[in-house]
């Protein structure tokens, strides 16, 4: 027997989802409520890690429930044991051989940037402000070169552990509302620190600091430059995971 749902949190305040050592995470928080709940513990499978600071709206994880309960039981059971920055929004029963990581077929982030003026209090926590403005123009054509199959190395702080570093970004897009500029970034398979990366670049690119042809030729020899980096994680968010068998999984809406 074996149950799947899907949880939101604020990431501000943990260590990231995975459990650790010298912090408090969101799998903690979530295992402390189903042990809270059927009296013993159950350890939980995310789809995927999220550092310390990164948000999630549409998370996935499987767990193995020692008694059945219905869904909407342990649904409701979850979301009062937990605190106000974690809620699961989602709870069903999946076959028993589903896995919340290797079942996974696509995955979206967002990354928040609030650009030019003041710095934002009420968003403090969920983007990165800079006091620039940023040409949109730029930061599309920079978009468009990080589209498609590339070997992702310079845009990796994990490359020297990985000999494979190539996957097939299928989407990079820039939105614009106001001074809130959105990227948004959908593949089957991410490397880690890749968004964050990613964003500093077409950051870089906004400023006038870097441009496509440069984003290029890093790519392609594989070598970092100046306008390498890495963006804070406050302004990322795991926005939804995909499975073949389990259209409802991906989270939509607010």
């Amino acid at each position: 027997m074996r149950y799947a749902g899907v949880v939101e949190y604020e990431g501000t305040r943990y260590c990231g989802w995975q459990l650790q050592p010298n912090g408090v995470s969101v799998q903690q928080k979530l295992e402390e409520a189903l042990e809270a709940l059927y009296g013993s513990p159950v350890r939980v499978t995310g789809s995927g890690r999220t550092d310390a600071g990164v948000h999630a709206r549409g998370q996935v994880f499987h767990f193995d429930p020692p008694r059945p309960h219905p869904p909407e039981e342990v649904l409701g059971a979850l979301n009062a044991r937990l605190p106000d920055d974690i809620a699961v929004q989602r709870v069903i029963r999946v076959s028993g051989d589903f896995h919340a990581r290797y079942h996974a077929v696509r995955k979206e982030y967002t990354y928040l940037v609030l650009a030019g003026g003041p710095r934002p209090a009420l968003l403090r926590n969920f983007c990165r402000h800079v006091p620039w403005e940023l040409d949109d123009a730029a930061m599309r054509e920079a978009a468009a070169v990080m589209q498609g199959e590339h070997d992702f190395r310079p845009f990796t702080t994990e490359a020297a552990a990985r000999e494979n570093c190539r996957r097939n970004m299928e989407l990079v897009a820039v939105e614009r509302e106001g001074r809130l500029v959105r990227f948004r970034f959908r593949a089957s398979g991410f490397l880690y620190n890749l968004v964050r990366a990613l964003s500093w670049s077409l950051v870089e690119a906004g400023r006038g600091r870097t441009d496509a042809a440069a984003v290029a030729r890093v790519l392609e020899t594989g070598r970092r430059d100046s306008s390498c980096g890495v963006a804070p994680a406050k302004g990322l968010t795991l926005e939804w995971v995909e499975y073949e068998d389990y259209p409802e999984l991906r989270r939509t809406g607010p």
